[in-house]
């Protein structure tokens, strides 16, 4: 039932491609398909998958006339031994009209406010496919009325969101899973629970939920401004009732920035979200974990490139940090995996006609050392229609005290074929 806003973010495109505006149609669509495979270090555990096998594709349809806009774009996943991989959404499906002035968009919207590599405060808007990567989750479209008036070198952004769009979370038989051991055996991950602004627990499909940004460009710098209120698209805390144990999503009022400033070769990047949190008070739920607490997120980061004869390296520095004063140590590892982290990586890009690039990087956890995350990752273009990609992935958290603790021991290598069309 939830997902009737997916089959209005279909028909309205329809609507308007089948009025007059079809003479002058100009659309356009793509896609790609792809084969990943992957494997996990073995945990030995008999009720979870160490190795996977997916089909994933993702369709897209533009469509313009005049100022007339419409944009489809889904997702969709078939895990072939993890079926509780398998999935599908849409990210986008809206139509739009388009003028100098004004930008009117009604649908199901992705949208990216970050600025960072791995840590994003303020990419805060959209639910999430939690089974995916851990710095960079899928996202599902967010259904939305959105108008934006240009100002300058950019604009002033409205949002309405009507609609609570829970994130998707990894099944009990996925490594991935942020649970881990801490889900008692026989009970199972119930329904969302969405708390309002009061505190109490509110209606499931409909809220009063909305946001405003500015954003400019001067020069070579672009920053934004924004404030949201809505529910938190992460789980806030977890309570037990007679559905298992249900993700909470609290009430948030949060204002924010971001700002990208290039300096020569250097390039500069800050996001900062300031989050108030609403009390938990559930009637019928106990909740079973500490809710998270008011707190600002800082994340900050600098690339230094430099050109090769036949290739670009880039340095990347990141880190993220999260203030709560008063919080205590397990309040403070509620607030997300990356609170108080720092990124250092390296990417290699070769200027060939493959589009070859290698990105590798480590993140380190300042207040639990013994948290380490290593990633790399390659990409290759076969041909017009073919890529690869291929990357690997190292997870120690032997803290319980930490959100990554379910992944301890999740070493990954996963090798995906992609064919565009």
């Amino acid at each position: 039932m939830r997902n009737v806003f997916l089959c209005l973010g279909v028909v309205l495109p329809l609507i308007v491609t089948s009025s007059e505006v079809c003479a002058d149609w100009q659309a356009r669509s793509g896609g790609q398909v792809g084969l990943s495979t992957r494997a996990f270090y073995p945990d030995d555990k008999p009720e979870t998958e160490d190795v996977g096998l997916a089909l994933e594709s993702e369709l897209e349809y533009k469509g313009k006339s005049g100022g007339w806009r419409t944009h489809i774009s889904g997702f969709g996943r078939v895990g072939v031994f993890d079926n509780s991989r398998s999935i599908a959404f849409l990210k986008d499906a809206w139509v739009g009209y388009k003028t100098d002035a004004v930008e009117i968009r009604l649908g199901a919207q992705v949208l990216n406010w970050t600025a960072t590599e791995a840590f994003h405060p303020s990419d805060v808007v959209n639910s999430r496919n939690l089974d995916s990567n851990l710095e960079n989750s899928e996202k599902i479209g967010e259904p939305m009325a959105r108008i934006r008036f240009r100002m300058g070198q950019g604009g002033l952004t409205i949002l309405a969101m009507p609609m609570r769009i829970e994130s998707r979370f990894p099944g009990r038989s996925s490594r991935l899973s942020l649970a881990g051991d801490a889900l008692p055996a026989g009970l199972e991950l119930g329904e969302p629970i969405w708390v309002d602004s009061g505190g109490t627990e509110g209606n499931e499909w409909w809220a009063v939920q909305y946001g405003f940004r500015f954003d400019q460009t001067v020069a070579s710098m672009d920053f934004a401004l924004y404030y949201l209120h809505h529910n938190e698209r992460f789980p806030t805390a977890f309570a037990l009732n007679q559905s298992g144990i249900s993700p909470v999503y609290a009430h948030v009022q949060r204002a924010g920035a971001t700002w990208t400033q290039a300096v020569g070769e250097w390039l500069i990047k800050l996001e900062a979200d300031h989050s108030f949190v609403s009390d938990v008070n559930l009637q019928e739920s106990l909740v079973v974990s500490p809710p998270r607490v008011d707190h600002t997120a800082v994340a900050l980061g600098v690339e230094w490139g430099w050109p090769y004869e036949n290739a670009e390296g880039t340095v990347l520095v990141e880190g993220q940090y999260a203030i709560a004063p008063g919080a205590s140590a397990e309040e403070r590892a509620q607030l997300g995996p990356f609170e108080n982290d720092v990124l250092v990586g390296y990417r290699h890009s070769w200027n060939n006609a493959e589009g070859t690039e290698l990105t590798t990087g480590i993140i380190l956890d300042v207040e639990r050392p013994d948290e380490v995350l290593g990633n790399v990752l390659l990409s290759h273009r076969l041909s017009d229609y073919f890529s690869v990609e291929a990357s690997g992935r190292v997870v120690f958290a032997d803290s319980e005290e930490s959100i990554l603790h379910g992944q301890n021991g999740a070493h990954l290598v996963q090798i995906s074929l992609i064919r565009f069309f």
